[in-house]
Protein backbone atom coordinates (compact mmCIF):
# COMPACT_ATOMS: atom_id res chain seq x y z
CA UNK A 1 0.00 0.00 0.00
CA UNK A 2 2.66 2.28 0.49
CA UNK A 3 4.25 1.31 -2.68
CA UNK A 4 0.54 2.67 -4.25
CA UNK A 5 0.73 5.42 -2.36
CA UNK A 6 4.27 7.14 -3.49
CA UNK A 7 3.27 5.77 -7.42
CA UNK A 8 -0.31 7.30 -7.13
CA UNK A 9 1.62 10.67 -5.87
CA UNK A 10 3.87 10.94 -8.81
CA UNK A 11 1.42 10.25 -11.44
CA UNK A 12 -1.16 12.69 -9.39
CA UNK A 13 1.94 15.35 -9.63
CA UNK A 14 3.11 14.09 -13.29
CA UNK A 15 -0.38 15.10 -14.82
CA UNK A 16 -0.62 18.06 -12.67
CA UNK A 17 2.71 19.66 -14.25
CA UNK A 18 1.91 18.16 -17.51
CA UNK A 19 -1.32 20.76 -18.04
CA UNK A 20 0.68 23.93 -17.53
CA UNK A 21 -1.36 27.07 -16.69
CA UNK A 22 -2.25 27.77 -20.37
CA UNK A 23 -5.07 30.85 -20.75
CA UNK A 24 -7.58 29.45 -23.53
CA UNK A 25 -10.27 32.14 -25.15
CA UNK A 26 -12.82 29.35 -25.24
CA UNK A 27 -15.76 32.02 -26.38
CA UNK A 28 -16.55 30.77 -29.76
CA UNK A 29 -13.63 28.35 -30.34
CA UNK A 30 -15.15 24.86 -30.03
CA UNK A 31 -11.37 23.50 -30.57
CA UNK A 32 -10.03 25.81 -27.68
CA UNK A 33 -12.85 24.32 -25.49
CA UNK A 34 -12.26 20.52 -26.42
CA UNK A 35 -8.19 21.66 -25.95
CA UNK A 36 -9.13 23.20 -22.37
CA UNK A 37 -11.45 20.26 -21.27
CA UNK A 38 -8.46 18.10 -21.95
CA UNK A 39 -6.10 19.69 -19.97
CA UNK A 40 -8.71 20.08 -17.42
CA UNK A 41 -9.07 16.48 -17.46
CA UNK A 42 -5.20 16.07 -16.50
CA UNK A 43 -5.52 18.30 -13.66
CA UNK A 44 -8.81 16.57 -12.40
CA UNK A 45 -6.93 13.22 -12.88
CA UNK A 46 -3.74 14.07 -10.76
CA UNK A 47 -5.68 15.73 -8.20
CA UNK A 48 -8.09 12.69 -8.03
CA UNK A 49 -4.76 10.25 -7.83
CA UNK A 50 -3.36 12.50 -5.18
CA UNK A 51 -6.74 12.45 -2.81
CA UNK A 52 -6.54 8.78 -3.30
CA UNK A 53 -2.96 8.48 -2.01
CA UNK A 54 -3.75 10.79 0.68
CA UNK A 55 -7.03 8.84 1.76
CA UNK A 56 -5.23 5.50 1.15
CA UNK A 57 -2.42 6.58 3.80
CA UNK A 58 -4.40 8.33 6.26
CA UNK A 59 -7.53 6.17 6.50
CA UNK A 60 -6.68 2.34 5.33
CA UNK A 61 -2.68 2.51 6.50
CA UNK A 62 -3.04 4.41 9.40
CA UNK A 63 -5.70 1.77 10.97
CA UNK A 64 -3.41 -1.43 9.53
CA UNK A 65 -0.28 0.52 11.77
CA UNK A 66 -2.66 1.23 14.65
CA UNK A 67 -3.66 -2.78 15.18
CA UNK A 68 -0.61 -3.62 14.15
CA UNK A 69 1.55 -1.85 16.96
CA UNK A 70 -1.27 -2.87 19.54
CA UNK A 71 -1.17 -6.16 18.59
CA UNK A 72 2.45 -6.14 18.63
CA UNK A 73 2.53 -4.67 22.73
CA UNK A 74 0.11 -7.69 23.34
CA UNK A 75 2.16 -10.12 21.55
CA UNK A 76 4.67 -8.83 23.94
CA UNK A 77 2.98 -9.49 26.92
CA UNK A 78 1.25 -12.81 25.79
CA UNK A 79 4.92 -14.41 25.40
CA UNK A 80 6.46 -13.00 28.56
CA UNK A 81 3.26 -14.64 30.27
CA UNK A 82 4.08 -18.48 28.14
CA UNK A 83 7.73 -18.06 28.84
CA UNK A 84 6.91 -17.47 32.72
CA UNK A 85 4.23 -20.59 32.76
CA UNK A 86 6.77 -22.88 31.01
CA UNK A 87 9.28 -21.79 33.02
CA UNK A 88 7.08 -22.82 36.21
CA UNK A 89 5.97 -25.73 34.52
CA UNK A 90 9.26 -26.83 33.89
CA UNK A 91 10.49 -26.52 37.75
CA UNK A 92 7.66 -28.33 39.01
CA UNK A 93 8.41 -31.07 36.25
CA UNK A 94 11.79 -31.16 37.35
CA UNK A 95 11.19 -31.20 41.01
CA UNK A 96 8.62 -34.42 40.57
CA UNK A 97 11.26 -35.99 37.97
CA UNK A 98 13.68 -35.61 41.45
CA UNK A 99 11.25 -36.35 43.69
CA UNK A 100 9.94 -40.07 41.26
CA UNK A 101 13.73 -40.68 41.41
CA UNK A 102 14.67 -40.80 45.02
CA UNK A 103 11.25 -42.35 45.90
CA UNK A 104 12.21 -45.21 43.44
CA UNK A 105 15.77 -45.66 44.84
CA UNK A 106 14.88 -45.51 48.36
CA UNK A 107 11.74 -48.07 47.89
CA UNK A 108 14.06 -49.96 46.27
CA UNK A 109 17.06 -50.16 48.60
CA UNK A 110 14.77 -50.56 51.57
CA UNK A 111 12.97 -53.69 50.08
CA UNK A 112 16.03 -54.76 49.14
CA UNK A 113 17.32 -54.45 52.60
CA UNK A 114 14.32 -56.18 54.42
CA UNK A 115 14.85 -59.61 51.82
CA UNK A 116 18.31 -59.42 52.88
CA UNK A 117 16.74 -59.65 56.46
CA UNK A 118 14.13 -62.08 56.11
CA UNK A 119 16.77 -64.58 54.20
CA UNK A 120 19.50 -64.07 56.86
CA UNK A 121 18.01 -66.83 59.20
CA UNK A 122 22.07 -68.37 59.26
CA UNK A 123 22.93 -64.96 60.01
CA UNK A 124 24.49 -64.33 63.64
CA UNK A 125 21.77 -62.36 66.03
CA UNK A 126 24.24 -59.10 66.37
CA UNK A 127 24.49 -58.80 62.79
CA UNK A 128 20.94 -59.63 62.16
CA UNK A 129 19.90 -56.88 64.48
CA UNK A 130 21.77 -54.52 62.52
CA UNK A 131 20.40 -55.27 59.34
CA UNK A 132 16.88 -55.07 60.69
CA UNK A 133 17.74 -51.61 62.53
CA UNK A 134 18.90 -50.62 58.55
CA UNK A 135 15.88 -51.90 57.08
CA UNK A 136 13.43 -50.06 59.06
CA UNK A 137 15.72 -46.58 58.77
CA UNK A 138 15.45 -47.09 55.25
CA UNK A 139 11.66 -47.79 55.13
CA UNK A 140 11.37 -44.71 57.16
CA UNK A 141 12.84 -42.48 54.66
CA UNK A 142 11.23 -44.57 51.49
CA UNK A 143 7.92 -43.58 53.76
CA UNK A 144 9.28 -39.81 53.75
CA UNK A 145 10.10 -40.03 50.16
CA UNK A 146 6.84 -41.35 49.33
CA UNK A 147 4.85 -38.47 50.95
CA UNK A 148 7.22 -36.00 48.80
CA UNK A 149 6.35 -37.82 45.91
CA UNK A 150 2.91 -37.32 46.42
CA UNK A 151 3.13 -33.96 47.39
CA UNK A 152 5.09 -33.63 43.96
CA UNK A 153 2.62 -35.22 41.95
CA UNK A 154 -0.07 -33.02 43.50
CA UNK A 155 1.99 -30.01 42.81
CA UNK A 156 2.89 -31.62 39.05
CA UNK A 157 -1.18 -31.77 38.93
CA UNK A 158 -2.14 -28.26 39.93
CA UNK A 159 1.12 -27.03 37.67
CA UNK A 160 -0.33 -28.51 34.80
CA UNK A 161 -4.16 -27.18 35.77
CA UNK A 162 -2.67 -23.77 35.64
CA UNK A 163 -0.64 -24.56 32.74
CA UNK A 164 -4.28 -25.87 30.81
CA UNK A 165 -6.42 -23.24 31.94
CA UNK A 166 -3.59 -20.32 30.84
CA UNK A 167 -3.04 -21.88 27.46
CA UNK A 168 -6.30 -21.70 26.54
CA UNK A 169 -6.86 -18.51 27.63
CA UNK A 170 -3.72 -17.57 25.63
CA UNK A 171 -5.08 -19.01 22.32
CA UNK A 172 -8.38 -17.40 23.06
CA UNK A 173 -6.37 -13.80 23.30
CA UNK A 174 -4.37 -15.17 20.27
CA UNK A 175 -7.68 -16.17 18.16
CA UNK A 176 -9.19 -12.54 18.91
CA UNK A 177 -6.00 -11.65 17.75
CA UNK A 178 -6.20 -13.31 14.76
CA UNK A 179 -9.40 -12.14 13.59
CA UNK A 180 -9.12 -8.48 14.53
CA UNK A 181 -6.36 -8.71 11.96
CA UNK A 182 -8.20 -10.26 9.47
CA UNK A 183 -11.70 -8.02 10.07
CA UNK A 184 -9.38 -4.61 9.93
CA UNK A 185 -7.78 -6.29 6.63
CA UNK A 186 -11.28 -6.83 5.33
CA UNK A 187 -12.72 -3.22 6.00
CA UNK A 188 -9.31 -1.65 4.69
CA UNK A 189 -9.90 -3.77 1.58
CA UNK A 190 -13.99 -2.76 1.18
CA UNK A 191 -12.46 1.32 1.72
CA UNK A 192 -9.63 0.75 -0.62
CA UNK A 193 -12.41 -0.56 -3.49
CA UNK A 194 -14.84 1.97 -2.33
CA UNK A 195 -12.16 5.05 -2.71
CA UNK A 196 -10.89 3.21 -6.30
CA UNK A 197 -14.74 3.19 -7.33
CA UNK A 198 -14.99 6.84 -6.69
CA UNK A 199 -11.55 7.73 -8.13
CA UNK A 200 -12.86 5.80 -11.21
CA UNK A 201 -16.25 7.03 -11.31
CA UNK A 202 -14.86 10.72 -11.26
CA UNK A 203 -12.38 9.58 -13.98
CA UNK A 204 -15.42 8.70 -16.11
CA UNK A 205 -17.07 11.85 -15.76
CA UNK A 206 -13.85 14.06 -16.59
CA UNK A 207 -13.10 11.38 -19.76
CA UNK A 208 -17.00 11.89 -20.92
CA UNK A 209 -16.76 15.77 -21.04
CA UNK A 210 -13.81 15.59 -22.39
CA UNK A 211 -15.41 12.91 -24.98
CA UNK A 212 -18.14 15.29 -25.98
CA UNK A 213 -15.84 18.60 -26.11
CA UNK A 214 -14.03 17.20 -28.50
CA UNK A 215 -17.21 15.79 -30.60
CA UNK A 216 -18.32 19.39 -30.50
CA UNK A 217 -15.24 20.93 -31.73
CA UNK A 218 -15.94 21.77 -35.76
CA UNK A 219 -12.77 23.32 -36.84
CA UNK A 220 -14.12 24.81 -40.35
CA UNK A 221 -17.07 26.70 -38.29
CA UNK A 222 -14.60 28.26 -36.08
CA UNK A 223 -12.69 29.41 -38.74
CA UNK A 224 -15.59 30.41 -40.91
CA UNK A 225 -16.80 32.37 -37.75
CA UNK A 226 -13.48 34.31 -37.25
CA UNK A 227 -13.41 35.39 -40.44
CA UNK A 228 -17.06 36.49 -39.98
CA UNK A 229 -16.08 38.33 -36.85
CA UNK A 230 -12.74 40.06 -38.50
CA UNK A 231 -14.16 40.96 -41.81
CA UNK A 232 -14.23 44.35 -42.63
CA UNK A 233 -16.94 46.26 -43.52
CA UNK A 234 -16.11 48.32 -46.46
CA UNK A 235 -16.79 46.78 -49.86
CA UNK A 236 -14.09 45.80 -52.17
CA UNK A 237 -14.80 47.67 -55.06
CA UNK A 238 -15.33 51.09 -53.27
CA UNK A 239 -11.76 50.34 -51.89
CA UNK A 240 -9.92 48.91 -55.14
CA UNK A 241 -8.96 51.86 -57.26
CA UNK A 242 -9.46 50.90 -60.25
CA UNK A 243 -7.59 50.98 -63.47
CA UNK A 244 -7.75 52.21 -67.39
CA UNK A 245 -6.33 52.11 -70.30
CA UNK A 246 -4.10 55.19 -71.06
CA UNK A 247 -2.21 56.78 -74.48
CA UNK A 248 1.32 56.38 -75.19
CA UNK A 249 2.38 59.72 -74.65
CA UNK A 250 1.47 59.89 -70.78
CA UNK A 251 3.96 57.83 -69.97
CA UNK A 252 7.68 58.32 -70.20
CA UNK A 253 9.03 61.80 -71.30
CA UNK A 254 6.28 62.58 -73.75
CA UNK A 255 4.25 63.35 -71.04
CA UNK A 256 7.05 66.31 -70.43
CA UNK A 257 6.48 68.14 -73.49
CA UNK A 258 3.87 71.06 -73.77
CA UNK A 259 2.68 72.07 -76.54
CA UNK A 260 3.30 68.56 -78.30
CA UNK A 261 1.80 66.50 -75.88
CA UNK A 262 -1.13 68.89 -75.64
CA UNK A 263 -1.90 68.78 -79.25
CA UNK A 264 -1.95 64.69 -79.11
CA UNK A 265 -4.08 64.68 -76.11
CA UNK A 266 -6.53 66.56 -78.07
CA UNK A 267 -6.19 64.85 -81.08
CA UNK A 268 -7.13 61.35 -78.79
CA UNK A 269 -9.68 63.39 -76.96
CA UNK A 270 -11.31 63.59 -80.91
CA UNK A 271 -10.94 60.36 -81.85
CA UNK A 272 -12.69 59.22 -78.65
CA UNK A 273 -15.83 61.01 -79.47
CA UNK A 274 -15.76 59.89 -82.82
Amino acid sequence: LRSRVQLERRYGDSLINMAPDIQLTSEGNSVHVAVDAVLVDFRNRGEQSLELADLIEQDIIASFETVIRQHREVSKKVIYDVQLLMRFCNDRKHTYDKLARKYGSRCLEAENVAQECLLGVAMRNADRLKLAQKATMLSKQARVSEHEYYAGVEQMNRAQTVFDAQMSQVLCVLQDMDEKRAKCLKDGLMKLAVYETSWLRNLQYDLEATVKASESADPYKDLQDFIQQHRSKVRRRDATTMFAPQPFFNFGKLKEKGPQHNQQADVQAAVKQL
